[in-house]
């Protein structure tokens, strides 16, 4: 399937400076427990690799060495061409050197668990390191289209080496993203390497590790980091990426420090738990043997509820694409009754959802307590329990961590600075099934499940409640409409603004004041104009209004059309099928705040989808057809006046890094996105005189 690369090098080095970057952390070989390996099968396993492997040593140190010679800079990453994210030829060319001494580290001595006594070379994994040509497969579509490259590192970690070794070689089940644990980067030369440049800024290959972990992050189940080693010429070291930054290991070399490079390999394949490779401690997953595919898991209980849960489903509703901050997830969940069926049916189905929120803010379940005593709305999920993930009471395994909230600090194994912020893990449970809004059947089941959102949404406003956070994982088609009162409803509250004071239905909008919430990638790309302005402006202090949440709506009701027009295309070629495909991209992938705010103020090439596309025409009626043509007309009126803070009158390349200087103090809000004009559309949308079943041919 044809796939538009767009550039992501600069949008991820802007988010590594944000974030943080710690350097020469010996704590992240701690945290991969390499002192644990025994030092005599170290000794062992350096002597007979240098034996045993010497062809695939002396290949590697020629290759290395030849290439120093020459003097040339080798192919860096994330050209046009997505081939180029899978490495150079160079690099490729260093591949099987490498899987032939992973592959010794990894079968020196080693004693499968079954039959191991308590030795210090006993193993209680076997995982492998599999050298990657193609892409894996994630759970969710936007890891894939949101503007990224396919990247694809050199080295996956697959989890279970045994069933590897009973599946054929052209097996899907291989690529699952869910059976790799860790990956490895492997560059041609040590020029390469991951720390900063001369300007302190992020090099290419940190960026480019930081989208293999940010793919990694999103379509594993349940992440809460994700480890990689970076090879780099003769150079090597091993990053730590989780939602609050990356930590790296000291350099090292190759050879010289050949034995600590055996320890990590060793340790990785055979040693560390899933906990220790990155999941999160309060969820345990399970693998159908039979199948190979099915993964499914356990939840510890949910804030006071005693109740644990089970995964209903393979996939969850909704995965984060951020590197950093929240990393919402959504799933089905059920009831645990403790047989532990991946293929369980029985019992009433609710929804979970987790993220990463600061320490210093509010949590969502006290928002969603706030809106329950204020008698809550059918457009709204309905809250069951909520609190912080805390790790197992097991004080042999976690210590002095123990029953105590998952923080990222704490999986860290670091000690929180007096008055510095931390994340913390927090998960709430709602009674309300929903699933996600693409995967509507008709337009008028999309129509009525966004116009009852919607209608909760100024139900929140009313109670003086802002939520400034829409996009397409926060709202869901009701499974069960009639039981929910709604055709579709609204979750994720974590960055409502609530007031403290009492509220009354008449408080008009402008009493609702509010810093906006620092946005991550997956608000961005549903962000209104307004705020992308602002952003775009350098203004951190936004005041969030309801037409910027309305406007939002529009753009999630765009993404979901789309995203179900190119699914419904699979990977069938054509014209039709490609112009759709690269608008989805378009439109949703950009990576900058200056590139979001030209798709949305131009929306280019829809005009001409809408008119002229008859593989697009086909799957878009009526009603949905005079949505979007009147928010498109009105959306076009606006920004096509001439405004002083227009950003399409310069040809400065650099003009996207910076902000512009003739930006002025507010920009105005939308008038095309009140909630009277665009619930006027839902509803004409909806009526029953409207045929929503004839097509727009």
């Amino acid at each position: 399937m044809p796939h538009p690369v767009l550039n992501p090098h600069e949008t991820t080095k802007v988010e590594l400076a944000e974030w943080g970057v710690d350097f020469k952390q010996t704590s992240v070989l701690d945290r991969l427990r390499i002192m644990e390996v025994d030092s005599d099968l170290v000794r062992g396993c350096k002597h007979s690799l240098l034996e045993i492997c010497a062809d695939s040593v002396k290949t590697l140190r020629y290759l290395l060495s030849s290439w120093a010679k020459d003097r040339q800079a080798p192919e860096l990453v994330m050209h046009a061409d997505e081939n180029a994210a899978r490495g150079s030829k160079r690099e490729r060319e260093m591949h099987e050197p490498l899987r032939t001494i992973f592959e010794h580290i990894r079968r020196y001595d080693y004693i499968p668990p079954r039959t191991a006594q308590s030795t210090a070379s006993s193993a209680s994994f076997n995982r492998c390191f599999i050298n990657q040509t193609t892409d894996l497969i994630g759970d969710q579509y936007h890891t894939l289209c949101f503007g990224f490259p396919r990247v694809t590192p050199a080295f996956t970690l697959f989890n279970n080496s045994d069933m590897l070794e009973r599946l054929p070689r052209n097996d899907r089940r291989r690529r699952y993203a869910w059976n790799h644990v860790a990956f490895i980067a492997v560059k041609a030369a040590s020029e390469t390497h991951p720390f900063v440049d001369e300007n302190y800024q992020a090099t290419l290959l940190l960026t480019q590790v930081a989208n293999y972990a940010r793919v990694h992050l999103s379509a594993r189940p349940f992440a809460a980091f994700s480890v990689g080693i970076m090879i780099y010429g003769d150079k090597f070291c091993v990053g730590i990426f989780d939602r609050l930054g990356v930590q790296l290991s000291p350099q090292y070399n190759m050879w010289a420090d050949l034995d600590i490079f055996i320890r990590i390999v060793y340790s990785m394949t055979h040693l560390l738990t899933e906990e220790q490779l990155g999941r999160d401690p309060s969820v345990t997953l399970y693998t159908v043997q039979e199948h190979g595919t099915a993964v499914f898991g356990a939840v510890n209980r949910v804030g006071e509820d005693p109740r644990q849960w089970l995964l209903s489903g393979e996939k969850p509703l909704w995965s984060s694409f951020a590197l950093f901050g929240r990393g919402t997830t959504v799933w089905k969940v059920r009831e645990d009754d403790g047989e532990r069926k991946s293929d369980k049916k029985e019992g009433a189905v609710f929804v979970m959802k987790s993220s990463w929120r600061s320490s210093k803010c509010r949590s969502e379940s006290d928002i969603y307590m706030l809106v329950s005593a204020a008698g809550g709305h059918p457009g709204l999920a309905k809250f069951v329990t909520g609190g912080d993930a805390a790790f197992p009471v097991d004080s042999e395994r976690w210590g002095d961590r123990a029953g105590l909230p998952i923080t990222v600090h704490r999986l860290r194994e670091a000690i929180l600075p007096p008055m510095e912020d931390t994340l913390i893990l927090h998960r709430i449970v709602l009674a309300s099934e929903g699933r996600p809004i693409w995967e509507y059947g008709t337009a008028e089941e999309l129509v009525g499940g966004m116009l009852d959102a919607l209608t909760g949404h100024k139900w929140l406003v009313d109670q003086n409640i802002l939520h400034r956070n829409i996009n397409a994982g926060n709202i869901l088609l009701s499974v069960h409409p009639h039981e929910q009162g709604a055709r579709g409803f609204l979750i994720d509250l974590e960055h409502a603004q609530a007031m403290d004071y009492p509220t009354t239905t008449s408080a008009p909008f402008r009493s609702l004041r509010g810093t906006a919430p620092t946005p991550d990638s997956d608000s961005l790309r549903f962000m209104s104009r307004r705020l992308l302005l602002h952003l775009r402006a350098g203004k951190t202090s936004i005041q969030n209004e309801p037409e910027d949440d309305v406007e939002s709506f529009f753009w999630v009701l765009l993404y979901a059309i789309f995203r179900k027009i190119i699914i419904i295309a699979g990977d069938d070629q054509g014209i039709s099928k490609d112009a759709a495909r690269k608008f989805f991209a378009d439109m949703f992938g950009q990576t900058t705040i200056f590139d979001i705010y030209l798709m949305r103020s131009s929306m280019l090439g829809l005009s001409e989808l809408l008119r002229s596309n008859r593989f697009v025409g086909k799957h878009i009626t009526h009603p949905l057809h005079h949505i979007i043509a009147k928010c498109y007309k009105d959306v076009r009126a606006e920004d096509s006046t001439d405004r002083d803070y227009d950003l399409t009158d310069s040809e400065d390349e650099e003009k996207e890094d910076r902000p512009y200087q003739n930006a002025p103090v507010s920009f105005p809000v939308s008038e095309a996105f009140t909630y009277a004009k665009i619930m006027a559309l839902l509803q004409r949308a909806v009526e029953p005189r409207m045929d929503i079943n004839s097509n727009n041919e």
